[in-house]
């Protein structure tokens, strides 16, 4: 999923603009208040907060194409208003571009994401988390093109601009890294595996080498190694990831739950269904014993033992399981959610 670098968007302009004209520089070096001409808006009898707030609702209702011009006017209003070197226009330079990819326009977003950079660069402003979305959503718009030249261009790109501008070594570098490996995971494994050791050694030398921190880059370390079929690997970091909860923070944890499953997975991936069954039930009755009977990591527990119970043909208790799932699904309110689904299409076969 694109990232959008705020919750809601193109309404920032409404609380930082001045009516003063934005400062520029001339040839010479010195700064004068210079007003550019103002774009017309899309709709004559519409404000910029008008323009914002519908930009906003369209988003949310997913309808890209709808919102693309409100948001370019918005955007034109902004550099008008407030420069075109202040933060947070390039933040709204950033989202216009998250809009661009979700309508598939690569080339646009592109650029769009690349301003955004130079924007940041120019203000010299510490916006780690700026920067590291735009990287995340230039990884995400190189896992959209069809091209494998250009996914590879857009890829490096995507690191580059991490590299160019965090601090090498930093907890920014690290959570960036995490961010583009959880981009690439599914599709490129190894690259992914790559960007989560480096955030590895990174967490490892701030936080510990035991630090909950360092055990989220292994998880997901763990994880890519077993899409990349380093089961071994991926065995022995989960373990480890196991001892690290459950010092730190008890076997009731979401992290614990999860790291659980996904050493499920690779002990099925291994052949070793035995061993994969017994850590989901003991994962599954101490869930049960600290959690209410519709907690989330409840029902995605038995989803994975209903899985599981189904390859192994232990068709009743397979069953069983994957209806108590859904059971634990409803009384949640997440029947509509895709495993959910997954779980009642089994069920039904």
């Amino acid at each position: 999923m694109m990232r959008l670098a705020l919750g809601v968007i193109f309404l920032l302009i409404v609380a930082t603009a001045s009516a003063q004209p934005a400062p520029t520089t001339s040839a010479g070096g010195a700064t004068t208040a210079t007003t550019p001409p103002a774009p017309a808006p899309p709709d004559k009898d519409m404000t910029v907060e008008e323009a914002g707030r519908r930009a906003n609702e369209l988003v949310a209702q997913g309808r890209w194409a709808e919102a693309a011009p409100l948001a370019q006017w918005v955007v034109a209003e902004a550099e008008h208003m407030l420069g075109p070197s202040h933060p947070r226009f390039a933040v709204l330079v950033h989202d216009l571009g998250v809009i661009r990819l979700h309508m598939g326009e690569l080339g646009a977003a592109e650029a769009l994401f690349e301003r955004a950079v130079a924007i940041v660069r120019r203000s010299n402003a510490d916006d780690r988390s700026l920067i590291r979305l735009v990287a995340e959503n230039m990884a995400i718009a190189a896992t959209h093109s069809g091209d494998p030249a250009e996914a590879k261009r857009l890829g490096e790109r995507a690191l580059a601009i991490v590299e160019d501008n965090l601090e090498a070594g930093s907890g920014a570098m690290a959570n960036a890294l995490l961010a583009l490996g959880s981009v690439f995971a599914p599709r490129s494994p190894h690259l992914a595996a790559r960007l989560y050791r480096r955030a590895l050694v990174i967490r490892r030398r701030i936080d510990g080498e035991q630090s909950l921190s360092a055990a989220d880059a292994m998880q997901r370390l763990a994880h890519s190694l077993r899409l990349a079929g380093d089961l071994e690997a991926a065995e022995k970091l989960l373990i480890d990831v196991l001892a690290i909860v459950e010092r730190e923070r008890g076997l009731a944890h979401a992290s614990y739950a999860l790291a659980t499953r996904d050493l499920a997975d690779v002990y099925v991936a291994l052949g070793e269904h035995e061993r994969a069954e017994q850590r989901l039930s003991k994962l599954l009755a101490n869930l049960q014993s600290t959690q209410d009977a519709d907690h989330p990591a409840i029902a995605a527990t038995l989803y994975h033992l209903g899985k599981l119970l189904w390859a192994e043909r232990k068709t009743s208790e397979a069953r069983e399981a994957l209806q108590r799932s859904l059971a634990a699904h409803e009384a949640g309110n997440t029947a509509t959610t895709p495993q959910a689904a997954l779980v009642l299409s089994l069920i039904h076969i």
